[in-house]
């Protein structure tokens, strides 16, 4: 399986898990968001929304196929769970849900995003290549 193939599978994974909890956040329905170590109050629908909104940019860059802006915003979006993360810890949550939800979730957008950027730097190194050889021809 090519690299393409396997960033095409992280991001729409990436995109699907972020979509479905901003969702349950603004639905407050399935997983209740104390089991996310967050109380029951207006900055859920805050979450939610940006949750949402972040998983639909990243399906638009996939679906239209802006790849590198795609891993720039991946890259950039890792920050957003481990500021969670720290938010957690910092409110006496849940060591196992900082650790073990934010942490995989911020490595999985951050691993995303540099495969897809080195993905892009691939692909201009070929091109640059395949230009020599043509004009070396």
């Amino acid at each position: 399986m090519n690299t393409h193939r396997i960033t095409t599978a992280l991001t729409l994974i990436a995109a699907a898990f972020i979509l479905i909890i901003g969702i349950r956040y603004l639905s407050r329905s399935g997983v209740e968001t104390t089991s996310l170590a967050v109380s029951h109050d207006d900055a859920t629908a805050f979450t939610g929304v940006r949750d949402i909104t972040v998983g639909t940019l990243l399906l638009t860059l996939l679906g239209t196929g802006q790849r590198y802006p795609l891993g720039m915003s991946m890259v950039v979006v890792a920050l957003t769970p481990i500021g969670d993360m720290f938010t957690v810890l910092a409110h006496n949550g849940s060591t196992a849900i900082a650790f073990g939800v934010h942490g995989p979730t911020a490595m999985l957008f951050g691993l995303t995003g540099s495969l897809l950027l080195h993905e892009q730097q691939v692909a201009a190194a070929d091109s640059t290549d395949s230009s020599i050889s043509h004009v070396a021809v």
